[in-house]
């Protein structure tokens, strides 16, 4: 037997909403990263996957 968490999980949330797998798409709409030169943050940005960055 698992103990129970304080919280629920995003994935649970989805799985239990959702009956098919979801997954997270990158889309290009143009905008510059808020974040491009680390000043805000480490780590990385959350919202972009720097694997399919193209610059513009």
């Amino acid at each position: 037997m698992q103990p129970t968490k304080p919280y629920r999980d995003f994935s649970e949330f989805l799985t239990q909403r959702f009956p098919f797998k979801v997954q997270k798409i990158s889309i290009n709409a143009g905008f510059t990263c808020p974040n491009r030169d680390g000043s805000k943050g480490r780590g990385g940005c959350t919202y972009c996957n720097n694997q399919s960055f193209s610059p513009g």
